[in-house]
Order: C-alpha cells, then sequence, then structure tokens
C-alpha cells in the first residue's frame, strides 16, 4: 500500500508548458503566496531528445498529474477500508448482494 501521509500539504495547481523553439517541457506550479500574490514557479524541464519527444511529453503530463492521482490513490484506500470493515460486520448472501451494489 501507497504510504499518502508523506505528501500531505502539497498542491493541486501544477500544468505543463511546452516550448517549441527547444522542445522541452516544463512542470509549473501557480499558487497564491501569503500576500496574495498569485506566484507561477518553475518545477522541472524534462530534457528534450528527438528520440524520445512523444514519451517526454507524457511524463510531463504525468508529473503535474500527480496531484489528481494521489487524490484517486486515497479515495480508492477509503473504499477499500470500507469493504473490508463491511466483510467484517456481514456474511453470505447479504454480502455478497451489497458487494455488487457498490461494483455497479
Amino acid at each position: 500500500m501507497i504510504d499518502t501521509d508523506k505528501y500531505e500539504g502539497h498542491d493541486y495547481n501544477w500544468y505543463v508548458k511546452y516550448y517549441k523553439d527547444t522542445n522541452k517541457h516544463e512542470v509549473r506550479d501557480l499558487r497564491m503566496n501569503e500576500r496574495g500574490v498569485v506566484e507561477d514557479d518553475h518545477v522541472c524541464y524534462l530534457q528534450y531528445h528527438p528520440l524520445f519527444k512523444d514519451e517526454q511529453a507524457r511524463n510531463a503530463k504525468l508529473i503535474a498529474d500527480a496531484p489528481l492521482l494521489l487524490a484517486e490513490v486515497k479515495k480508492l484506500q477509503a473504499l477499500k477500508k470500507l469493504v473490508s470493515d463491511i466483510v467484517q460486520q456481514q456474511d453470505g448472501s447479504h454480502l455478497l448482494e451489497m458487494l455488487k451494489e457498490m461494483v455497479e
């Protein structure tokens, strides 16, 4: 299981910027600082290589989507715990029907 606690305090404002002249992808973070001023900060570049430009673009998007993926992992972990708790409390055909309803 992934320990999601180590990611607490992250933000959801990452995005990818593409520079056509250098063929680089940059992951950036758009946030409001403590003074209420919007800041647009550099996170990382993915170095361009002509043989891997498509992979580079996908990797940049994956990095930018990491906060969304983390949120989905947390939801799935909560659902897994809920199902586990139900299994411990119920049994037989009643449990099977409940699980079918949850899946649909």
